[in-house]
């Protein structure tokens, strides 16, 4: 018998059951415990001095007045920093799965390394460069604000194309051009060719803007130093705790097993926390010089100029179609904005896998670029590389049919992968495993209702305002770390222990992880403790990103549920006198074949720990396993966005929003439904709305504040229609895809394709991100001429 099957569930509170988020009831009345809130006897306060400049030589640093504050205990620089060896944060940036890697070594020109506190050099404003320590956090502040830095400003370029023109400064000098990566995939002699040969050629030239991941909670850290064991303790929220953990032993150079790390809460993550940052090394650092805990937490604005932030992709693409609309090749240069420091390649990598997204298209060729600037790093934000090339596939799939004359379903309709030709190898070497795309496609079309939109347009219309619809397909690619391990714990008290190398940042693992072992041990869900949080504990794990955890989290406690049953069943015998072959499990009890003989779960297990337990069998009722799994899933699906456009001031209102997701089995719908909600609400707030917004000549951040950068709001959406669909993915042994990402994905292509729908009558094409009033009003004034603008403001007005 073995849990790695994908069957129906059949538990009442297991596999497929909406149940509440158990968790909620703790967070809704106060009782979470995020970083801030963990605090150490003894413990000091830091506060960092930033750099004001995007681009500057740090001379000297004059620390006295600083130091003379009352209350400062210590003033540090990278020039200490330095003479104790810390070293720049170890990010591994290459993505090195098999199944997705389109980054190779080859390709890789410079990796621009990360010093937590630079001494010669800033290159992004908000650069750290000295961290006053103090007895309080008001000293700290008081202390920072007397330390003089002598700068010499440098050039700065903050955009990437800019940053490869001709003549652009050089963020490092080990890399003149500021190209760090340059790769190509695909077929260029057979994309060439085919373009030679198409009917229709559609170009699309766009900038998917870069963008902060805002969590509700800032960034915290507060770490201590055991000088009798070596051992440094930092506590600090993360996507997941192993890189943090590699990262500061990295940085400090010592053993990974030197440095514990963990956290409670965390408050929200979309990708800014998952990789190790500045200020976990330096608060450890400090420490160990201080001899006394170390605590940091960021105000909001510092967490907007020094939180690695998302997107900012360049792209410039073609696709070729035949005189009937078939795709027959695609062709594009993508350049990616790493900002100062070389985080993460991976939203680059990730796009150029799946440039081809959902449709057959015979040839590609694509160039890969990764640059650096003077901003902050960029890392993989929310459905990492695969949102900034969905919309560029669903805009030139508009454009062509706008241009040419297909209707807009149709063009879809003829080019998706049909479900009968899965497996897929897309023109990247990509293998996607199953899927039923035009089923998606066409359901999410009924649920919004497509075909009574007509009317509602006109209905718009007399109400003086511009109404479109607009749709977008999308695959995502999901894999993360490969490792995950699980040890299993059935307590004789009644309770079952799980511990996990995932980290919940709001998405209800203690709910849905917990749904498992209620369906393959029969158990009650609320004697299911899920452990998470402690190095020390997890051992191994990564977190959660590019929906792994439940994906990878299931393998493992299945496999390692499967030996918990394999060793009860021994006891059961032994307690029943009865051969092990002639004992069958029915969750939760162990019966004799034949016969009413039975003992449940928590029995066998206080039956292991009595002495005269057989030896083979004595001790703690549990399983470990501890696996690699690279194979990636694909989870898939649509949205429909219905929009409405006020000619006169740009104004975008979304009216409608339908999305159908398959996450190929739904452990908790409820809790699925909730994620696709706040997909969308980060979609939709990107496709409008949210821009960090960097001065051109020196790369000073202009959107620094909640003042500057526009958040979606609840009175800004409408209610969603979401719907899931489940068709189970081949490549997972419980089929199932993952469903974190999906709402985010294909909403800049259904937002912007709906805008251009309302005003493909006025002659506009393209908006480009984010679709703000001015910028939609902007577009409205350049493709209609005086003389029309006031006949269309007489025919809104009904006149």
């Amino acid at each position: 018998m073995s849990f790695l099957v994908s069957r129906a569930g059949t538990a009442r509170d297991g596999i497929g059951q909406p149940i509440l988020r158990t968790e909620d009831a703790r967070l809704l009345v106060g009782g979470g415990s995020y970083s801030d809130d963990v605090n150490l006897a003894g413990q000091a306060y830091a506060c960092f001095v930033r750099s004001p400049h995007a681009h500057a030589r740090i001379g000297r640093i004059d620390v006295a007045a600083a130091r003379a504050t009352p209350g400062v205990i210590a003033v540090l620089t990278g020039v200490d920093a330095e003479a104790d060896g810390v070293k720049p944060i170890p990010h591994a940036p290459v993505p090195l799965n098999p199944y997705e890697q389109m980054i190779q070594d080859a390709d890789v020109r410079f990796i621009a390394p990360h010093p937590p506190m630079p001494a010669d050099r800033v290159r992004f404003v908000g650069a750290i460069v000295a961290a006053v320590i103090a007895e309080t956090p008001a000293a700290a502040r008081d202390g920072a604000e007397r330390v003089a830095v002598e700068w010499t400003p440098l050039p700065a370029v903050p955009a990437s194309l800019a940053a490869v023109a001709g003549g652009a400064p050089s963020v490092w000098d080990e890399c003149p051009s500021n190209l760090c990566v340059d790769t190509e995939v695909g077929d260029r002699a057979a994309t060439d060719l085919a373009f030679s040969r198409a009917a229709h050629v559609v170009r699309l030239e766009t900038q998917v803007q870069r963008i902060a991941g805002v969590p509700m909670e800032p960034r915290a850290a507060v770490a201590a130093w055991d000088a009798s064991s070596g051992r440094y303790t930092v506590h600090a929220g993360a996507g997941g705790l192993g890189r943090t953990q590699a990262g500061v032993a990295g940085a400090l150079g010592v053993p990974v097993g030197a440095v514990r790390v963990t956290a409670r809460d965390v408050g929200g993550n979309f990708g800014t926390r998952n990789s190790c940052y500045a200020e976990p090394v330096l608060v450890a650092w400090a420490a160990r010089r201080l001899g006394r805990p170390v605590k940091w937490t960021a105000e909001r604005r510092e967490a907007f100029v020094a939180d690695y932030q998302g997107r900012d992709l360049a792209s410039h693409a073609e696709l070729a179609l035949d005189a009937e609309g078939r795709v027959l090749a695609l062709r594009g240069v993508n350049t990616s904005n790493v900002g100062a420091h070389a985080v993460h390649y991976g939203p680059l990598n990730k796009g150029l896998a799946i440039a081809t997204t959902v449709y057959r298209v015979p040839v590609v060729s694509l160039r890969g670029r990764s640059v650096v600037t003077n901003t902050p790093p960029t890392t993989p934000y929310r459905s990492s590389g695969r949102p900034e090339v969905t919309f560029v596939m669903e805009r030139l799939i508009d454009l062509a049919a706008r241009r040419h004359g297909f209707d807009r379903l149709e063009l879809r309709r003829q080019n998706l992968v049909p479900a009968t030709a899965m497996p897929h190898r897309n023109a990247m070497g990509v293998r996607y495993d199953s899927g039923d795309y035009l089923a998606a496609m066409d359901r999410a079309v009924a649920l919004a209702d497509w075909t009574g939109f007509p009317a509602r347009r006109s209905e718009a219309r007399r109400r003086g305002r511009y109404r479109g619809i607009g749709v977008a397909n999308y695959i995502e690619l999901n894999t993360g770390y490969p490792r995950e391990r699980a040890h299993v714990t059935v307590r004789p008290d009644g309770y079952v222990d799980v511990v996990l190398g995932t980290l919940s940042s709001g998405q209800g693992h203690a709910t849905s992880f917990p749904q498992l072992l209620v369906e393959w041990l029969g158990v009650p869900h609320s004697t299911v403790r899920l452990i998470t949080g402690d190095t020390d504990v997890t051992i191994v794990g990564g977190g959660a990103h590019s929906a792994r955890a439940l994906r990878l989290a299931s393998i493992v406690m299945a496999k390692a549920s499967d030996q918990i049953v394999e060793k009860a069943t021994r006891i059961a015998a032994w307690m029943m006198e009865a051969a092990a072959a002639d004992v069958e499990f029915a969750a939760p009890r162990f019966r004799v074949k034949g016969t009413d003989r039975t003992v449940d779960l928590f029995e066998t297990a206080r039956a292991a720990l009595r002495p005269d337990a057989p030896d083979d069998l004595r001790g703690p009722l549990d399983g470990t396993c501890d696996e690699t799994l690279p194979q990636p899933s694909f989870p898939y699906g649509c949205a429909v966005c219905e929009v409405e456009v006020d000619p006169d001031t740009g104004v975008v209102e979304i009216v409608r929003y339908t999305t159908v997701d398959d996450c190929g089995r739904a452990v908790n719908p409820m809790i699925l439904h909730g994620q696709t909600h706040g997909g969308i609400a980060q979609g939709v707030g990107q496709a409008l709305w949210e821009s960090c917004v960097y001065d051109p000549d020196t790369a000073q951040l202009l959107s620094s504040t909640l003042m500057d950068y526009a958040l979606p709001r609840a009175d800004a959406l409408p209610s969603f229609t979401t719907e899931l669909s489940e068709v189970p993915s081949t490549a997972h042994p419980l089929g199932l895809r993952g469903g974190g990402e999906g709402g985010t994905t294909p909403a800049l292509g259904a937002v912007v394709n709906a805008i251009c729908d309302a005003l493909a009558e006025l002659g506009v094409e393209h908006v480009e991100l984010p679709a703000t009033p001015e910028r939609v009003w902007q577009a409205i004034r350049d493709a209609v001429s005086p003389r029309d603008r006031r006949i269309v403001k007489r025919a809104t007005r009904g006149g």
